[in-house]
């Protein structure tokens, strides 16, 4: 599933089934994890977060930190 060297190598499945006709299965629905990690962990400047399946986070890390320097910037707040 990886190749030594790839930033973007595959870090865990998990599978969820959902035979009804939406674009999104119920919260509540299960899911199988069968590789990899439980969880992926990403950093947005020093802080690393922890995220599972059912996680909603923004996956475009650039865009991520911008929208946290503005909110920063306008609420004059410092990095702890």
């Amino acid at each position: 599933f990886s190749s030594e060297g790839n930033p973007h190598s595959l870090k865990s499945i998990h599978i969820q089934e959902y035979g009804g006709i939406s674009n999104a299965a119920p919260p509540n629905l299960g899911f199988e994890h069968v590789y990899g990690d439980s969880y992926i962990v990403e950093t947005l400047f020093t802080t690393k977060f922890r995220i599972r399946p059912t996680s909603f986070f923004q996956v475009n890390t650039p865009a991520n930190e911008l929208l946290i320097q503005m909110i920063r910037d306008m609420g004059a707040i410092t990095p702890s």
